[in-house]
């Protein structure tokens, strides 16, 4: 017989929740995140102009505000808008001496590298913790209608990167003070719009995505300039276009339309 000791040991092992793995998250996320036949892609492709609502929708259901108490900075863009992330996140951390948080995309090894805090990529504890806790709160409203029961790859990491961001706390106690958001493509209806942010910033406009964004410079330069908001919800700004007046006229167009200006750095 097991010494007493033994039977507790057994009894509380079998009572303990099981914790996935980083590579059973990793598997749920590619195969209940993509969609892999054409009736679902085609689906998902119909939904994108619905992007910015959807993403609310599931921020609703996991209780994550689109008005965060962070300084949120977003830059969109066709070349460069990476770079100028990494920038902002480093100028804002070494030299301002704030806690950051980036989400990113795409990534080169891990998918962590999406979501950084400090500048490192966030942890496999944090990542795995993230996806099933947004996970529990999303299969509450497995059957509710409106949008569909679980978000796509990219709205799922942004998601997975909110949640993070938010709940997080640093060595020092301290939380997130500065949070950078990289638009995965255009801008007007990608997924990191659905977030206010107190910045938004539009880099070097060429050409990308046409069949998508459109294949003129203006079209994309439109696209692009969706992100920007009025009133007195923070600064729009965009990188100097090389004496491309039309595509600068397009983005001061788009900035008017939203009730506020631009500035052009």
């Amino acid at each position: 017989e097991l010494p007493i000791f033994n039977h507790v040991i057994l009894i509380l092992t079998m009572a303990a929740p099981m914790i996935p793995s980083y590579e059973s998250t990793l598997n749920a996320l590619m195969t209940l995140h993509i969609s892999k036949d054409r009736a679902s892609i085609l689906l998902a492709s119909s939904r994108r102009k619905q992007t910015v609502l959807d993403i609310r929708e599931y921020m609703r259901r996991v209780d994550l505000s689109p008005s965060l108490p962070e300084t949120v900075v977003q830059v969109t863009g066709t070349k460069g808008k990476g770079s100028t992330c990494a920038f902002v996140e480093s100028l804002c951390r070494r030299a301002g001496g704030c806690h950051t948080a980036m989400f990113t995309s795409p990534h080169l090894t891990d998918v962590r590298e999406r979501i950084r805090l400090d500048g490192a990529p966030v942890s496999k504890e944090s990542f795995v913790s993230a996806y099933w806790a947004l996970r529990e709160k999303l299969d509450l409203h497995a059957e509710a209608e409106g949008v569909p029961s679980l978000p796509g790859y990219f709205r799922m990491l942004l998601l997975i990167g909110l949640y993070v961001f938010r709940h997080h706390k640093f060595s020092d106690g301290k939380p997130v003070d500065l949070m950078i958001l990289e638009v995965g493509m255009g801008g007007r209806y990608d997924a990191t719009t659905a977030v206010e942010a107190d910045v938004r910033c539009v880099g070097w406009i060429d050409l990308d995505h046409t069949r998508v964004l459109g294949d003129t410079l203006v079209a994309i330069a439109r696209e692009k300039g969706g992100i920007y908001r009025g009133g007195a919800s923070g600064s729009n700004l965009a990188l100097d276009q090389g004496g491309r007046s039309d595509v600068l006229k397009e983005l001061r167009r788009c900035a008017a339309e939203a009730g506020g200006g631009m500035e052009v750095v």
